[in-house]
Parts: structure tokens; sequence; C-alpha cells
């Protein structure tokens, strides 16, 4: 395989660590030291697929983590976040058809008691790039050129095995990606016009980049 295919993966993994900067930059937007989006349009149903704004960040990065773990057999999503909890922890979210449970998937303890609430704008931020820096280690240092047009055999959340090509696969991880971070800025537009809606095209990366 190339290097010009390889470096196409490289390119891609950096621009998805650019694109949720801006993603969340735009997230933590401030007023007079208050959120412009607040907790209820952050958190509450904004009419996407999986129920908020959050929980769409929640899906993207439980994907990227199991599909980094999927691509590193030695790696455990587990032992790399341990808010995880378990394979039938992650599995269960796949095959249910609460949305809701998207949001509520991490979550803290409130500080004024018991109750468990969904964990910060911030700390959710955090996750995502921290797996976003792993995303451009494995295909600059860890995947070589020649195993990217090679199959590799992983099991679904459902237990199946499937045998996929790798290069494919990043193909699909970095488009998801885009595909959902588009979905979040239409309620950020709804919400509050184009102030809000950051701007991911990919030749503006390239642009700032070149």
């Amino acid at each position: 395989m190339s290097l010009a295919y390889h470096n196409h993966f490289i390119r891609l993994a950096n621009y998805h660590r650019w694109a949720y900067i801006r993603l969340f930059q735009t997230l933590k937007t401030s007023e007079n030291d208050k959120f412009v989006l607040t907790n209820e349009q952050y958190y509450g149903s904004s009419g996407l697929f999986f129920h908020s704004i959050h929980g769409t960040l929640v899906h993207l990065y439980l994907a990227e983590l199991l599909w980094y773990c999927r691509l590193n057999p030695k790696e455990s999503m587990y032992a790399i976040d341990p808010q995880v909890k378990s394979q039938e922890n992650v599995s269960r979210m796949w095959n249910q058809n609460s949305d809701e449970a998207w949001t509520n998937f991490f979550t803290n303890l409130h500080h004024e008691g018991t109750k468990e609430i969904p964990i910060s704008r911030e700390d959710m931020e955090q996750k995502i790039l921290q797996q976003c820096d792993r995303w451009i280690d494995y295909v600059s240092k860890q995947c070589h050129p020649d195993n990217l047009d090679q199959q590799f055999e992983y099991k679904n959340t459902k237990g199946v095995s499937f045998f996929k090509v790798r290069g494919d696969i990043l193909d699909h991880i970095f488009n998801h990606g885009t595909h959902h971070r588009g979905q979040i800025t239409a309620p950020l537009t709804a919400y509050h016009g184009r102030k809000l809606s950051p701007v991911l095209d990919l030749l503006y990366f390239y642009d700032e980049n070149s």
C-alpha cells in the first residue's frame, strides 16, 4: 500500500481532532461566566438520533473506543477508561431502544448528595480528545502502510465475528465523526443561529495547516 494512502489517514486523524476542538470551543462558549448553550439544551432532547448533543458525543466516543480496541486487540477499553465498566454495559447501549440512555451512560456523583448526574461537557471533551490522540498515534506510528489493505477479524456487540479491511474501517471511523458532528451543528444553529455553529469543513483545516 502506498505512502500516499497512509498519509491520507494521518491527515484525517489530525482533521478529526481539529474538528472536535472547534466543536467543543463552541459548546463551551460563555457570556457573563455562563454557557451560551444551556445545560438543558446540551443534555436535553434535541431531536437527535441519540437524544441529545451530549448523548451523541457519548455515542461517538464509545464507538471510537470500540473500534480502537478492535484494531488493537491487546488494548482494553476498560483499562483505557474505567467508567466504561464492562463489555456488557457497552453492548447494552447498542442493543436497546432507549435513546436517553446514551446521555446518562457516563455519570458522576452530584456534589450535593447521592444523585448520579451526566459528566460535564469538559469531561466529555477530555475523553474524546484523548481518543483523538490515540488515533493520531495509531495511524502515524502503529499502523504500517502495508497493513492498511489487509483484513482483520473482530466481534460486534452481539458477539458475531466479521472480517473487514483495516483501511476501510479507518475511513468509516473518521467519516462517522464527521456525520455526527454535522448532526450536532443542527440544534446549535436552531438554538443560537450561525454564531454558535462552527465551520468544520475539511478545506478550512487544510488552509490552517498548509
